[in-house]
C-alpha cells in the first residue's frame, strides 16, 4: 500500500492527472522501478490495485494515518507548532451517491454522509462532501484532516474539533479559526484553550461597536493601513479581548460597495413609492398609514413632505358644472425618498472594519 500511495503522490504532482482507470498509462514510459522501487512496472499499477489500497486504507483509518505522518514530518523538518489554524471547505461531486455502509471482513464502515449542504464553490445544485483541515502557522504545513458529511455545521463541529487536535497533538498553543467558531456555546466549551477567531457582526454587541466607535480611539500600528483599537470584553461568560481592526484597503472597498448599494436602493425605492402614490385610498387615515408601512421596509431610506392628495370623481367625464357634488372622492398618498443619514453614517463609520477576539489577555505573548 506504502508504494502504491508514493506512486498516487507522484501523480498528484505530475504534469498529467491521470483517472484510475488509466493510472498505468500514466507510468508508461517512466523509471519506475527507479521511482518506486525493484520489480515495480506500470502495468502493477492498476485501478484494482489501487482500489484495494483505498479500500485498505479507509478501512485502517486515514485520520490515524495522517496524523502520523505530519508527526514525522513536523519532527524531521523542524516545523514550528506555534499556532494552529482550522478551517473548512466543500467537494462537490456528480451522481446519486446512495452511500450504505458495506460489510467487509466482519467491519461495518460508518462512510460520510454525501448530501446538499452550504457549498464553498458556488453548485448548490450538487452534492458534496467536507474537508476539516488544520495547519501550521510555520509554512501552512497540514496537521490533522477529517472528512465530513456534506452539510456539515462549522459551528457545532469547530470547537469539539479543537479538543480532539489537543488530545492528538498535545497542543498548548494558539487555535486560530473564522468567525464560525464564535458562539456563546462554543466559546464554553473551549475551556482552558488559547484561541483567536474573528467575531461575527451579525452580533448585536459587534455591530454596535463597529458602528460607534469613534476614528480617536484608534492607534496606527506597523501594519502599513491599519489602525486597531482594543476593546475589554465579556462574552459568553469568558473575558476577552476585542481587537476592531480598520484597514484603509478594505475601507476604500465597502465605502464603493456602499455607494452601489445606496443607488440600488434609492432607484428601487422611488418605483415602489411612485406606484403607492398612484393608489387610491378611501380615506386620509388609510393613506397616511400606507405610506408609515412602506416607510418600515426602507433600509437606507425615510420618507420627508408626507401629505394626502385628494381626488374628486365626478359621473360625467370632463368639467364638471358649478355646484355639482362629487360621486365619490378617493385620497393619494404623497412623499418624497430622502437618506436615512444616521444609517448611512453608521455604515460608512464601520466600513473597512473587523473584529478579531481571543481569551489571550495579555499583550506580552499575543499584541495587537
Amino acid at each position: 500500500p506504502g508504494v502504491a500511495v508514493k506512486a498516487m503522490i507522484l501523480n498528484g504532482l505530475g504534469l498529467v492527472s491521470a483517472p484510475l482507470y488509466l493510472f498505468d498509462q500514466f507510468f508508461v514510459g517512466k523509471a519506475t522501478e527507479h521511482l518506486l522501487g525493484e520489480g515495480v512496472l506500470p502495468e502493477h499499477l492498476n485501478h484494482d490495485r489501487l482500489g484495494r489500497v483505498l479500500d485498505a486504507l479507509y478501512l485502517g483509518g486515514l485520520g490515524s494515518l495522517f496524523i502520523s505522518l505530519c508527526m514525522r514530518a513536523a519532527e524531521k523538518f523542524g516545523v514550528a507548532c506555534k499556532s494552529a489554524h482550522f478551517d473548512s471547505t466543500s467537494f462537490a461531486v456528480e451522481g446519486e451517491y446512495l452511500s450504505q455502509p458495506r460489510e467487509r471482513e466482519g467491519v461495518a464502515p460508518i462512510p460520510i454522509t454525501i448530501t446538499y449542504g452550504y457549498s464553498r464553490d458556488h453548485r448548490p445544485d450538487l452534492k458534496q462532501f467536507v474537508m476539516n483541515l488544520v495547519c501550521w502557522n510555520d509554512g501552512d504545513i497540514p496537521a490533522f484532516i477529517e472528512l465530513a458529511d456534506g452539510n456539515q455545521s462549522d459551528k457545532s463541529r469547530f470547537a469539539a474539533l479543537m479538543q480532539e487536535f489537543k488530545q492528538q497533538w498535545n497542543f498548548e498553543g494558539l487555535y486560530v479559526a473564522d468567525s464560525a467558531l464564535y458562539s456563546e456555546e462554543n466559546l464554553q466549551r473551549l475551556s482552558g484553550l488559547r484561541w483567536l477567531t474573528l467575531v461575527p457582526l451579525t452580533l448585536a454587541t459587534a455591530s454596535e461597536l463597529v458602528n460607534t466607535l469613534s476614528d480617536s480611539a484608534f492607534s496606527s500600528t506597523d501594519l502599513e493601513g491599519y489602525q486597531i483599537a482594543t476593546v475589554c470584553c465579556s462574552y459568553g461568560g469568558v473575558q476577552q479581548r476585542w481587537m476592531v481592526v480598520e484597514s484603509q484597503e478594505r475601507k476604500k472597498s465597502d465605502l464603493k460597495q456602499l455607494d452601489k448599494t445606496l443607488a440600488h436602493a434609492t432607484t428601487h425605492g422611488r418605483a415602489q413609492l411612485k406606484q403607492l402614490c398612484a393608489q387610491a385610498f378611501a380615506c386620509e387615515a388609510d393613506a397616511i398609514a400606507a405610506l408609515k408601512q412602506f416607510e418600515k421596509t426602507l433600509t437606507w431610506h425615510q420618507l420627508e413632505a408626507i401629505s394626502v392628495k385628494q381626488k374628486l370623481h365626478y359621473e360625467k367625464p370632463g368639467k364638471p358644472k358649478r355646484g355639482t357634488e362629487p360621486q365619490r372622492v378617493t385620497y393619494h398618498p404623497q412623499s418624497s425618498l430622502k437618506l436615512n443619514a444616521t444609517v448611512v453614517e453608521a455604515h460608512q463609520r464601520r466600513a473597512g472594519r473587523f473584529i478579531l477576539a481571543t481569551n489571550v489577555l495579555e499583550a506580552e505573548p499575543l499584541s495587537e
